[in-house]
């Protein structure tokens, strides 16, 4: 069984979308700042990101695997199109915050919510020009 102890859930809001973010501590890094001389420690690595949809609530075992492969799982109140586009858009805004990688948000669904996941992923692809965005069935 994985420590999850350090594994944080913190809700988020924005004019259009909500949820909560389950992110694994980051690896800092101790800097020192020359003027005015001070030091400060910040997250380095940023991980890959993965809004995952689901109807339930964010679980010890999502948890667990959020740690054991340092990711970070959006998990949107919303699972609608629109609403995952607004969580993607906010995501990507607020990646070097989150300490994630920009260019590395996945979009994945259990098993019940995968036809939301690949219209969301056909939104975003549209609306957002991306076009190696990722779906997989956790």
């Amino acid at each position: 069984m994985v420590d999850i102890t350090d594994v944080s859930i913190e809700t988020f809001s924005t004019e259009s979308a909500a949820g909560a973010i389950v992110s694994p501590a980051s690896d800092t890094k101790k800097v020192i700042i020359p003027s005015p001389p001070s030091t400060q420690i910040i997250p380095i690595n940023p991980r890959p990101a993965i809004i995952y949809l689901t109807d339930r609530a964010v679980s010890d075992e999502l948890k667990a695997y959020a740690k054991e492969n340092k990711l970070v799982f959006i998990v949107p109140e919303k699972t609608d199109s629109e609403g995952v586009g607004e969580v993607y858009t906010w995501v990507f805004e607020k990646a070097r915050k989150l300490n994630i990688q920009k260019d590395n948000i996945s979009v994945k669904a259990d098993a019940a919510n995968l036809d939301l996941a690949k219209a969301a992923v056909e939104l975003i692809q549209e609306d957002y020009e991306v076009e190696d965005t990722k779906i997989f069935e956790y």
